[in-house]
């Protein structure tokens, strides 16, 4: 859970991933991979003060979501937004 990879979480679409990992108050840091048939998927995130940096790698032909848990949010103030590579900065509310 830490990571929250979830690979073809519908089994339906092999380029499906689902990003939801888990932030415990008692850790600072956190990652995971899966070594999915498309190519690697890899998440990291680290905490900074109130803020939570999401690190996600992935296939570029992949495709899902990014949902975070309760008490935490994007900047835009949304739970949930589509999964892409990049660098996502989580605000803890």
């Amino acid at each position: 859970c830490l990571a929250g990879i979830r690979y073809n979480p519908h089994g339906q679409d092999w380029n499906e991933v689902d990003i939801a990992p888990c932030f415990p108050a008692d850790m600072e840091s956190a990652q995971g991979y899966y070594d999915a048939p498309g190519g690697k998927i890899s998440v990291s995130w680290r905490r900074t003060g109130e803020v939570v940096l999401l690190d996600v790698h992935m296939p570029a032909q992949m495709c899902g979501s990014i949902r975070l848990p309760e008490g935490y949010s994007f900047p835009d103030g949304s739970h949930v937004q589509p999964a892409a590579e990049g660098e996502y900065r989580i605000i803890h509310s």
